[in-house]
Order: C-alpha cells, then structure tokens, then sequence
C-alpha cells in the first residue's frame, strides 16, 4: 500500500511541475495592471498563458504597449498581441495576450 501512495505523489509531482504558480501569477497581475486595463479572461493553453481584456482610455494603444512591456519585465515572457479590437464608440479596445511564465 506504501508503494502505491509513493507512485500517486511522484504522479502529483510531475503534473504540478507543468503548471505555473498561479498565487505567484495572480500576485504579479494585482501590482502591474494599470487601472485603465481590465482582465476579463485568464487562462492555460499548451503551457501558455492567455490573457483577454480591454483597455478602457483614450490613449489605448500606449498603455496596452507599456503594459506588454511591464509584463516583461517581471515574471512573464514571449508575451505576444495576438489580437486588438477597437469597441465602435472608439473609446476601448478588446485585446488577447499570450505569454510564458518563466
């Protein structure tokens, strides 16, 4: 029986090396999103991390620039636009990220 609960822990073990510290992600996310960029989606897909959200300002692209950066220079990287979406009325833009966590 001893055997079968060290062969389960090992198994735990090399799931959980895969995935990120999520306390660690979600931490780093509170302190750099600036307060005109709301993260409506957070989620994994083949190790990388995608993010959804809208920037709610008039300068939309430089603060979604800086915040690509910010990210970067933490614990994220290979952060990536993937899309951008200016809402109709032209103050927001819908936007979706991929990155690593290092």
């Amino acid at each position: 029986p001893q055997l079968k609960e060290v062969l389960a822990q090992i198994l735990a073990d090399k799931v959980k090396a895969f995935e990120p510290y999520w306390e660690d992600i979600f931490k780093e996310l509170s302190n750099i999103t600036p307060d005109n960029i709301y993260l409506t989606e957070l989620a994994m897909e083949n190790k990388f991390i995608i993010m959804k959200g809208i920037v709610g300002s008039l300068e939309k692209d430089e603060l979604l620039s800086e915040f690509i950066l910010t990210l970067e220079k933490g614990i994220f990287s290979k952060v990536k636009l993937v899309t951008s979406k200016e809402s109709e009325d032209k103050t927001a833009n819908k936007f979706e990220l991929t990155c690593w966590v290092d």
